[in-house]
């Protein structure tokens, strides 16, 4: 047994018995109960907590100087560092890094980011240089370049604009200006893209003589009673000032409304002439609205304005109603790339219809309705029909095809394959179905109703490939119903060289059409699989290519139930032209 103070006694013993204080006692303790308390009284002291990260940008300061063709910009960070580790951390996409300034830690630039290490917090200069842009085309000389931050805590900065810059505008960023000087604050780790205007060059290019360029859209719906047209007309102006706009009324419209930045509109002798709130010397965009009497045989209308360097044209028809709408004549239309669809209006972008594009002076399609009281074939059509083939060197292929169908009282539609096709798989809206079979013809009932099906087919089909060069032809399947649409994806054995006879078929196929109770299934052999079994479904994926083949793609726009079959051009690998 230890024996404690009195004072420390006195403590503990106040704790169970009320003592005088003037008493004085003595309390013994255990050995054990003493190291217990004692343990009590200095408990460990908590581990210090791990840091939330190892390297950190607390403030990124911003020094963007712009000039005629480039902009340096200097990125003053405040780093700090935990540990003795090399730590790396990205950078902002700032071009081109030119010099920069540690700090005292040690470190490198690698691409977009920095290795660096040495414990503590740091401020770090990194020098780099972007391209700028110089707009000439716009009625005030625009500079415009694109930047990216670093992912700081704060990311504020200045701009230094060069001679004869008015305004600063961004996108991703809050730019203020003060006595001609901006500032901005931005958003850590976004990207800003910057334009810089100069003072306004109109009252010399107003001088000029006029040139300007445009751009004309039309969506015409055709209907048993009338045709109506929606016209989107864009006018750029090169040089010059475009006082009013003039253009032909198609032959047999009539202009119900014009809606813009414009001063009013009248026809004359067949003439639109449209007046702007004032003179155009940079862009001008108008909507207009036409109507027509119902007619059988049309072209597509456009609205041309007189005067343009040049024009580009894009039109596009959808029927409205129980009737067949069928492309007599493309005229100089063709079906436009990702790129040209991506620049006309939304209605033109998607959506039922076929868009056609035309250069300038191009001659427009011409269309031919057909209603349901004087026809039989108008009960279905085919707005979409892809088709995906692998071909075997042994002779065998394996087809398949979706088609996307609109139906307005046809009990079935009929897809006629080589006479040797063998079916593996059916569907349609990713039910199984059993197509049947009339000589080279398979048969596939349609839902009577007037909303979108999808109805699928498997097959292998029976096709020689040249063993060396010449000539390989794919079957398009003979459809009961017009198809609008068709798009076409083969993969070809490699070792040879292939090419679309039809250069004008190439296009690029888009992703099987979804059908509403697919569920998950998966690739052809999944689906053949799932056939075997009896289970519903069908095939969601086009063929995986197999390694070393070669893809051709193609698609282009018929109107036709009997398209002709895609023909590919084979060829020795080694025939493959060089680089000279």
């Amino acid at each position: 047994m230890r024996t404690l103070t009195a004072a420390v006694a006195g403590i503990l013993l106040a704790q169970a018995v009320p003592l005088s204080p003037l008493a004085a006692q003595e309390v013994t303790l255990p050995l054990a109960r003493y190291d217990e308390l004692r343990a009590l009284a200095e408990p460990e002291p908590e581990p210090e907590p791990e840091p939330p990260a190892l390297v950190a940008f607390e403030e990124a300061a911003l020094t963007i100087s712009v000039g005629e063709t480039s902009a340096r910009i200097t990125q003053n960070l405040t780093v700090a560092l935990y540990g003795d580790d090399w730590h790396r951390a990205a950078l902002g996409k700032a071009g081109t890094f030119i010099d920069a300034d540690l700090g005292g830690a040690e470190g490198r630039l690698n691409g977009g980011s920095i290795e660096i290490r040495g414990a503590g917090r740091h401020r770090i200069r990194l020098d780099s240089v972007v391209p700028v842009e110089l707009d000439e085309t716009t009625t005030r000389p625009t500079w415009r370049l694109k930047l990216g931050l670093p992912a700081a805590a704060m990311v504020h900065g200045v701009i230094e604009a060069p001679p004869g810059v008015e305004d600063v505008e961004a996108e991703g960023a809050i730019v203020t200006e003060a006595n001609g000087r901006w500032s901005f604050v931005a958003r850590p780790g976004g990207e800003i893209a910057l334009s810089l205007r100069g003072t306004a060059a109109i009252p010399e290019r107003a001088g000029l003589p006029l040139r300007f360029e445009a751009s004309s859209a039309s969506l015409l719906e055709v209907a048993r009673s009338r045709r109506r047209c929606r016209a989107w007309l864009e006018i750029r102006v090169a040089q010059g000032s475009l006082e009013r706009v003039e253009a032909a009324v198609p032959e047999g419209y009539e202009v119900l409304a014009v809606d813009g930045a414009i001063a009013g509109w009248d026809v004359e002798d067949d003439r639109l002439i449209v007046t702007p709130l004032a003179a155009v010397t940079d862009s001008l965009d108008l909507d207009i609205q036409l109507v027509a009497a119902e007619a059988t045989e049309f072209a597509s209308p456009l609205l041309l304005p007189e005067g343009a360097a040049t024009t580009r044209a894009a039109t596009r028809v959808l029927l409205s109603g129980d009737g067949l709408l069928d492309l007599v004549d493309t005229g100089d239309g063709r079906q436009p790339d990702s790129r040209r669809r991506a620049e006309l209006p939304a209605p033109l972008r998607s959506g039922e219809g076929l868009t056609l594009v035309l250069p300038a002076g191009g001659s427009p399609p011409r269309w031919q309705v057909s209603w349901s009281e004087s026809t039989e074939v108008l009960a279905a059509q085919i707005d979409r029909l892809l088709i995906d083939a692998v071909v075997g060197e042994a002779g065998e292929t394996a087809y398949q095809l979706w088609a996307e169908v609109r139906n307005r009282g046809a009990a079935r539609l009929t897809f006629e394959l080589p006479a040797a096709a063998e079916m593996i798989a059916g569907s349609r809206d990713g039910h199984r179905l059993v197509p049947g079979r009339d000589g080279n013809a398979w048969t596939v009932p349609l839902a009577v109703h007037g909303e979108r099906q999808v109805i699928y087919l498997a097959s292998v089909v029976p096709l020689d490939m040249p063993s060396e060069e010449g000539r390989f032809e794919l079957p398009l399947p003979g459809l009961s119903a017009p198809a609008s649409r068709l798009e076409v994806r083969v993969a070809l054995p490699g070792e040879r060289r292939y090419e679309l006879t039809e250069r004008g078929r190439r296009g690029v196929v888009g992703e099987p059409p979804a059908t509403p109770n697919a569920g998950k299934a998966g690739r052809l052999a999944k689906a053949l699989g799932g056939a075997a079994n009896g289970s519903a479904g069908a095939a969601a994926e086009l063929f995986p290519r197999p390694p070393g083949f070669s893809l051709i793609e193609a698609s282009w726009s018929a109107l036709s139930t009997n398209p002709t079959a895609l023909e590919i051009r084979v060829s020795k690998d080694s025939d493959k032209r060089g680089w000279f």
